[in-house]
């Protein structure tokens, strides 16, 4: 909601300045995108956890 490159943008800025990021489940980036303008930097997932447990699953997957 920031910037119009959503969360990729704030993963640049956190790679370039080598803060950490942190990701949420909710965001509106995917976390592809998000890994891959942030090849460099420490990344945490915040995961709201949903009831269907091969949702959790994916995400999991995705964000490993």
């Amino acid at each position: 909601m920031a910037h119009p490159d959503g969360e990729v943008a704030t993963a640049k800025a956190c790679n370039s300045s080598k803060t950490p990021l942190v990701l949420s489940s909710w965001a509106t980036s995917t976390n592809e995108e998000v890994g891959a303008a942030a090849p460099d930097s420490m990344k945490v997932f915040q995961i709201y956890m949903s009831k269907l447990p091969e949702v959790n699953s994916d995400l999991w997957k995705r964000v490993k």
